[in-house]
């Protein structure tokens, strides 16, 4: 929600004593937004009812096909996900087959204001290519609950 509604730019505006608002930087709003699911489990499943509850368009990716979500979300390929989601969420385990599976490629394909919400595996983001994708405006903003490589940024394994 943060970078959805662009606290952070307003936040450094108002501690500089500028209390003006630009029009045509406008919040956004939950209930206009796909929210795009990756990993249909307990917790994703979860998310998906609590966007849908809120207003929000959810769309879900996940190998396996759950029917008692479908009141909650449409499901869709990962590429449609990708392509058509405001915010992307993820809720999935790292294996061997998905290690970066959020690279350069990804993000080129994701809307240009889109947020990557991780909350799996850091090793899910390739994160050079996230800071690239980010630097360059490719996308909107990313929140990390973990990142790659964490225990040597941080000097401990959590």
């Amino acid at each position: 929600m943060y970078l959805l509604r662009k606290w952070g730019y307003y936040h450094r505006k108002m501690r500089r004593g500028d209390f003006t608002r630009p029009t045509e930087l406008m919040s956004d709003e939950i209930f206009n937004q796909t929210v795009g699911i990756v990993g249909l489990g307990r917790i994703g499943a979860a998310a998906a009812e609590m966007y849908h509850a809120l207003g929000a368009r959810v769309i879900g990716y996940d190998p396996v096909y759950n029917a008692s979500l479908e009141h909650f979300l449409d499901f869709v390929d990962f590429e449609t996900l990708i392509k058509e989601s405001d915010i992307v969420q993820v809720h999935i385990p790292l294996t061997p087959e998905n290690k970066g599976m959020f690279s350069a490629n990804e993000f080129a394909k994701m809307k240009d204001d889109a947020i990557l919400v991780n909350q799996s595996r850091g090793e899910l983001v390739d994160t050079a290519a996230l800071i690239v994708a980010l630097k360059y405006h490719e996308i909107g903003g990313a929140a990390l609950d973990v990142l790659e490589g964490e225990e040597k940024i941080f000097g401990c394994k959590f």
